[in-house]
């Protein structure tokens, strides 16, 4: 079925300019890690040992982090919250030998206040998908997420690390 619009020349791009505003904004930069740029601290990005099986597909890279025995080893990114009230925080991770504490994300609002998740690595060698709703903006202009693999042995790898306005 064709649905008819007049009144207006190209009715593809009004559609398109009444749907854009609902997809969300990723507010941090290089979170598929294409690049080294964004991310700052103890990391390193790699292509993906395990390519993906579609066809024609492009080689995917990863933040990786080696865990140490003695110290959390943290990598982290600034954004600009854009004054929106809540954030949400999603991520893949990857890991098949990390035994340790786990990890924590924090963010460290522009006065120096913090909220913080500890949470534990599943370490299958299987990718596991981590959504943390961060409501704690508290009208700072800046928020710096800090990700911690915490004390212990072994290399965990991340990507598709995306923050964006929470749509509640």
């Amino acid at each position: 079925e064709v649905i008819q619009v007049t009144g207006f020349k190209y009715p593809l791009l009004c559609l398109l300019a009444v749907t854009l505003p609902l997809c969300a904004e990723n507010l941090f930069e290089n979170s598929d890690m294409d690049t080294a740029g964004g991310w700052k601290g103890n990391r390193k990005i790699v292509k993906d040992e395990k390519p993906s099986e579609e066809k024609d597909a492009k080689p995917n890279r990863l933040l990786v982090v080696a865990a140490k025995l003695r110290e959390p080893v943290s990598f982290s990114q600034e954004v600009v919250s854009k004054e929106v009230p809540d954030l949400v925080l999603k991520f893949r991770y990857r890991t098949k030998d990390y035994v340790g504490r786990g990890y924590q994300i924090r963010g460290v609002r522009q006065g120096g206040s913090s909220t913080f998740v500890d949470k534990k690595f599943i370490a299958d060698g299987q990718w596991h998908e981590v959504v943390w709703a961060y409501t704690q903006v508290q009208g700072s202009k800046k928020i710096n997420f800090q990700f911690s693999v915490l004390e212990g042995t072994g290399d965990v790898c991340f990507d598709d690390i995306v923050v964006e306005a929470s749509k509640n």
